[in-house]
């Protein structure tokens, strides 16, 4: 039995922890100056801790993807459950273990709900440099 057909019969585990916001512009900031407000979508208690709990799966270029070649603009994969939320405009902000560092996601393309069922959402992503110049920090009660 191949590596491959171990691995996608193993059962995805939800443990590693994600961030997910979205950017929305600051009113009070002047139009040469912009700068944005960090939504987060949960309560700032489920951000203490740690976030939303994720299944992460790097891409390779030669890897595929349900059985459909890899788009090479995607590098990563998580899959979380079902938040009626989730937009393609948003960010995720995963901590890489062997590196140590908080990488940043931008989602690509509609988050797929298996389906239609409202259990499991995969976010396909690729890793981007987040410039903007946050003024504040706001959470979903």
């Amino acid at each position: 039995m191949s590596n491959q057909v171990i691995r996608e019969s193993l059962p995805r585990l939800k443990d590693k922890k994600i961030q997910i916001y979205y950017a929305e512009k600051d009113k009070s900031s002047a139009s040469s100056n912009i700068k944005y407000e960090k939504h987060y979508i949960y309560s700032q208690e489920k951000y203490n801790k740690g976030g939303l709990n994720a299944f992460y799966q790097q891409i390779v270029k030669d890897e595929s993807l349900d059985g459909s070649n890899v788009n090479e603009s995607v590098e990563a994969k998580f899959i979380i459950n079902f938040n009626q939320k989730i937009r393609t405009d948003m960010f995720i902000e995963f901590k890489n273990i062997q590196t140590n560092q908080v990488e940043t996601y931008g989602i690509i393309g509609n988050p797929d709900v298996f389906e239609g069922y409202k259990t499991d959402i995969t976010l396909r992503c690729k890793k981007i440099k987040d410039n903007k110049k946050y003024v504040r920090v706001v959470f979903d009660e």
